[in-house]
């Protein structure tokens, strides 16, 4: 019986790197399916359920003798209205569909901020309009690098910004503990997650980090982007 080879290192760390990526890929890929047939739901299934109460309400008042029918099918669409729009909010669960990105974000820092020791500040410096995916990807990359600072840094102060005429920049940056950023270095999950949602809108991402003093995450949009 010949003796066990011991595993390559390298094989290993391929081997979880390639898992890492196939996770964050089937994580955005759910995403967007939920988020398309929500988009569904909203745009086409609840206005079609809307205009055939409309028919209902006017048969209602043509035709007299059916009028106790028609109440009784309406009360019946209301409440299957009812459950589309529910399902559609669940299937988004954005808080930037249901808030706009600004009061989102604003919700998302009071959300972490009794679990982190420090203060979490925020400024809104632009006059753009960040919408749809856009405000989407710019929620996904804040909330994610807000949560990767409290957990991890050990900051005692975190600013999130949004500014810029021309682009729209976010930025979090933190005065924490920091971490070495090199080509070679693994990408953690967040780091990984936070990529992808910039690939979806074509922005550019960036993790500038000195180990010991702070960490800057930066998404950079143009307009111009194509979202997809």
């Amino acid at each position: 019986m010949g003796a066990h080879k011991p595993a390559d290192p390298s094989k290993t760390r391929a081997s979880k790197k390639s898992a890492r990526h196939a996770l964050v890929e089937a994580m955005e890929s759910h995403g967007a399916e939920c988020r398309r047939v929500s988009r569904i739901l909203h745009d086409d299934v609840g206005p079609i359920l809307g205009a055939l109460g409309f028919q209902l309400d006017a048969l209602r008042y043509d035709v007299p003798a059916v009028a106790e029918r028609t109440l009784e099918l309406q009360a019946i669409l209301a409440t299957g209205m009812e459950r589309v729009r529910a399902l559609s909010q669940q299937l988004s669960d954005s808080p930037v569909d249901r808030a706009g990105l600004r009061m989102a974000l604003e919700q998302k820092i009071e959300k972490v901020q009794p679990g982190f020791p420090g203060r979490i500040a925020f400024a809104w410096r632009t006059e753009q309009r960040l919408n749809g995916a856009v405000a989407l990807a710019f929620y996904d990359v804040a909330a994610l690098a807000l949560e990767n600072a409290v957990e991890h840094s050990g900051a005692s102060r975190i600013k999130v910004t949004i500014s810029g005429k021309r682009r729209a920049i976010l930025e979090i940056r933190d005065n924490g503990r920091g971490f070495t950023v090199s080509a070679g270095s693994r990408a953690g999950l967040g780091i990984l997650r936070m990529q992808a949602a910039a690939r979806r809108i074509g922005a550019t991402f960036l993790v500038e980090s000195v180990a010991g003093r702070s960490t800057i995450v930066t998404l950079l949009y143009a307009p111009t982007s194509t979202a997809r």
